[in-house]
């Protein structure tokens, strides 16, 4: 697989390739496209914690492995 990156502007959903590349018309390709500048905004509010508890929770153990062993649960019996 050969990767190759360049910026182009998209023109009623076409991608202006360079030239050097113009013999891939007949490729199969992969195209990722990331967007230059600051993504667009939602329209959703971001939500924040209550001044109150912000900054206030504490993790207390391993987040992945149980707290409990599995041999006391017992639906795990």
């Amino acid at each position: 697989m050969q990767t190759i990156e360049f910026e182009s502007e998209i023109h009623q959903g076409m991608i202006k390739l360079p030239d050097d590349y113009r013999h891939w018309s007949e490729r199969t390709v992969r195209v990722i496209l990331l967007e230059n500048g600051p993504p667009p905004a939602t329209g959703k509010k971001r939500r924040r914690p209550h001044p109150g508890i912000a900054g206030k929770g504490k993790t207390l153990g391993d987040l992945v492995v149980p707290v409990v062993d599995g041999t006391d649960w017992e639906c795990l019996k």
